[in-house]
């Protein structure tokens, strides 16, 4: 059975450095920690389905970029989550995606998130790191014949050296059709 929402799993020694969790529906949440020269928010998604109509896919990305509006600027902003989008090659959405999806061409979704990111200044990290193609798949269909790219990282373009990779591993047990997503952080956390 599927159900909505989102969620943070934080490591104990990370604790001390959260200075606010909020959940403003079922399908956006927010983590703010103390950095130690800036703030960082980490925004986790659960975007809707492809077959959605595009009321629910326009209320969604309002919502997020009405939270988005609430943040300071000079902070660091990393979006992730489930987007449900494929990402394709599009030349015309090269300033914020990388050479290295695992789709060829993007649907409705990964359309709305690309031109998303273009508008928010933000670049899909996600497809910026050469991986196989075993570590870029984040869903599996039910029948295990099927893999995708749908869950997304992305961060400001004023910060995107700070993310160093981002890859799937695919023997985390996480008790999901989708695989264990993980992006490297290069930045100081302030834990007082």
């Amino acid at each position: 059975e599927h159900a909505l929402g989102t969620g943070f799993l934080i490591k104990q020694t990370v604790e001390n450095s959260i200075k606010d969790v909020k959940f403003i529906n079922n399908r956006l949440s927010y983590l703010k920690l103390k950095g130690k020269f800036k703030t960082i928010y980490l925004i986790n998604t659960h975007a809707p389905t492809e077959d959605k109509g595009p009321d629910i896919k326009d209320e969604f990305y309002e919502t997020l970029d009405q939270t988005l509006d609430t943040f300071t600027s000079y902070s660091m902003k990393i979006l992730l989550g489930d987007m449900n989008a494929k990402l394709g090659h599009e030349q015309m959405y090269k300033p914020a995606l990388g050479d290295h999806s695992l789709h060829d061409h993007s649907n409705d979704n990964g359309i709305r998130l690309l031109e998303f990111a273009l508008s928010r200044n933000m670049l899909v990290k996600s497809t910026m790191f050469p991986h196989r193609m075993i570590h870029k798949g984040t869903w599996v269909s039910p029948d295990g014949r099927t893999i995708n790219q749908i869950d997304h990282v992305l961060v400001d373009t004023r910060w995107q050296s700070n993310i160093l990779d981002v890859r799937t591993y695919r023997d985390a047990d996480v008790d999901s059709d989708h695989m264990l997503v993980v992006l490297k952080l290069r930045d100081k956390i302030n834990s007082q």
